[in-house]
């Protein structure tokens, strides 16, 4: 039906069409012609004004009175801002504001100047108006030898000249008039040719386009015929279609209209256990589990007067022989025997209900042993917490003795020891001092993956001064501009600070003049922090061994150390939810730097 009205509304609308385009064509043949009519009419004030000067001229060689010489000049305007025009239009770029003034000088009418204006400028390279314009050039000529013989006549008479001289400037303006009568005469010739001519034209294009339209209304007519009777077929093979559909869908259909069920597709009546006698006609509430049924009835009622009701949710229902199931409803508002109704497709989701189910208890037994397997591991946790402070205790003790023994006998015997003892009792005591180093180095990096952070406002610029000034080192250590702070744990951060500035410090102290320069950026979404030293850099192949555990790029005699600074560092600034970043060059200095996130 939508079809065959389309094809009805596309009928009118290509004779509509048809009917447009005569009526635009004849309008523009009409306006063509009013234009022409209007420089006919120009040319008809361009004659009488010439004409009346010319006779103006006349009488002032008569009367030598000035009134009848202005009264030259004023009629001689008229063809004067007719040329203006025609200069103005005849540019490069069209001036529509001057040969508008120009048209009324010329006394056209005010109406018709704007429509002179376009009409010259569209057609003036058709032949006949072309024509008209090369007569009007030559006619600006005479005008203005008009208008200088008018001048000499006005010398001559001021001048008191003999009448023959004046008679033969008088026989000179006779000629002149004799020649612009001849080509006004041929100025509305070649217009009228001209108007002739468009008329046949635009006759002939609205009898093309008629014709053009015609067929192609006959042309659309046949294929509205052709798709009339594809539609009705396509009609019966969608009737198929639906009953087919219908009859092979796995999920439920019911229709309801009024609250009363209307129609059911095969497997809507195996689902609810009805047949389709017992169900049309029957409400929907009964099938519907009371627990469900207010919810039901109001998404019902949202739906019916088109308010935003959900369209999919899941409610039990209740078969005939009373036995109940999970069903998924998914409704729409249709039109059914050009009524309102909605349309039900029902989903048996019982078996997923079940496993839903069985999934719910395997969560709360799951969660269960999750909380006493946590609970074990807290306990767990204690237990190795004091496990870790007694291995601290007992790693530390014998070295603190060792370290003891050995200063004891650096000042007590050390003229019994002689030199090799002292140097032997001296590497004894650095080892020693190394072995705490490295205890104190794995608890502390022990201690960071269980203690929480303690956040708060850090002042990054105190902060690094502070230790720099700690290190003895803020001759050497340069802050272009104060750090930002940020939201983090002091401790932990100052322990970033003292490791990558020992660093800078280590590697740089063989420069001739160790320089550290400390400086921060912003990037918008964190803050970065960067320790540049001018020392011995490093092969960036190497930089990502930089911050493993017990990674080290020269041997401890040379620059000591455990090898695990910068690991710590790593660890801290990531645990803030940061980066650490290196870059550097051999012999060229290094640059450390750490991520942050911005505290504002």
């Amino acid at each position: 039906m939508a079809q065959r009205q389309y094809n009805i509304y596309g009928i009118a609308a290509i004779f509509a069409a048809i009917v447009i385009a005569l009526l635009l064509l004849e309008h523009e043949r009409a306006m063509v012609l009013s234009d022409v009519r209007a420089y006919v009419a120009g040319e008809g004030f361009y004659a009488k004004a010439q004409k009346r000067a010319v006779i103006q001229l006349y009488r002032y060689a008569r009367s030598r009175s000035e009134a009848d010489y202005q009264g030259f000049l004023d009629e001689l305007a008229v063809p004067i801002g007719d040329r203006d025009a025609r200069l103005a239009l005849l540019r490069a770029s069209p001036d529509i504001v001057i040969a508008s003034e120009g048209f009324l000088r010329g006394r056209n009418h005010p109406q018709e100047v704007d429509r002179m204006g376009r009409f010259f400028i569209y057609f003036q390279d058709i032949s006949y108006v072309a024509e008209a314009i090369r007569i009007w050039t030559e006619a600006d000529r005479e005008v203005a030898r008009l208008q200088a013989l008018g001048g000499m006549l006005r010398g001559a008479v001021a001048a008191g000249a003999d009448p023959a001289a004046i008679e033969r400037l008088l026989d000179d303006v006779a000629m002149t008039d004799n020649h612009l009568t001849v080509l006004e005469d041929q100025f509305s010739q070649s217009l009228g040719d001209g108007a002739r001519f468009m008329v046949l034209v635009t006759e002939i294009l609205i009898f093309s386009v008629a014709i053009l339209m015609l067929g192609l209304g006959w042309v659309f007519s046949m294929r509205v015929v052709r798709n009339v009777r594809h539609a009705d077929a396509a009609v019966r093979q969608s009737e198929a279609r639906y009953r087919a559909l219908n009859e092979s869908m796995v999920d439920g259909l019911l229709i309801t209209q009024n609250g009363h069920f209307v129609h059911a597709n095969p497997a809507g009546l195996a689902l609810t256990g009805y047949t389709m006698e017992e169900l049309m006609g029957q409400e929907f509430v009964p099938l519907i589990h009371p627990d469900f049924r207010d919810l039901v009835l109001a998404r019902h009622r949202q739906r019916s007067v088109g308010d935003g009701a959900p369209q999919r949710y899941d409610i039990r229902v209740l078969r005939r022989d009373g036995d109940t199931f999970w069903a998924q409803l998914s409704n729409a508002r249709v039109d059914w025997n050009g009524q309102p109704a909605v349309l039900t497709i029902i989903t048996n989701i019982q078996e997923r209900k079940d496993a839903e189910d069985q999934i719910r208890h395997l969560n709360d037994s799951l969660e269960n042993r999750v909380q006493e397997r946590t609970a074990d591991l807290k306990v767990a946790l204690e237990e190795m917490e004091s496990y870790s402070y007694s291995i601290s205790h007992d790693l530390r003790a014998p070295l603190r003795a060792v370290n003891s023994y050995a200063e004891i006998l650096r000042q007590e015997h050390a003229r019994e020891l002689g030199e090799d003892g002292r140097e032997l009792l001296a590497r004894v005591a650095g080892n020693a001092h190394f072995m705490a180093q490295l205890v104190d180095a794995l608890l502390e990096f022990a201690r960071l993956g269980r203690s929480p952070l303690d956040r708060a406002t850090v002042d990054m610029d105190t902060l690094a001064r502070a230790v720099a000034g700690d290190l003895g080192a803020m001759s050497a250590v340069h802050i272009a501009a104060p750090l930002p702070a940020v939201q983090g744990d002091l401790l932990l951060l100052r322990q970033v600070w003292t490791n990558l500035l020992s660093n800078a410090l280590k590697f740089s102290a063989g420069a001739a003049a160790p320089r550290i320069e400390i400086s921060a950026t912003n990037t918008g979404s964190e803050l970065v922090y960067q320790v540049q030293d001018n020392g011995i850099g490093f092969d960036m192949a190497y930089a990502p061994k930089l911050f493993g555990v017990f990674q080290r790029l020269h041997g401890p005699d040379q620059y000591p150390g455990v090898g695990i600074g910068l690991a710590l560092v790593k660890r801290i600034v990531e645990r803030h939810g940061g980066r650490v970043l290196a870059d550097g060059a051999p012999g060229g200095g290094a640059t450390f730097s750490f991520t942050l996130p911005d505290a504002a």
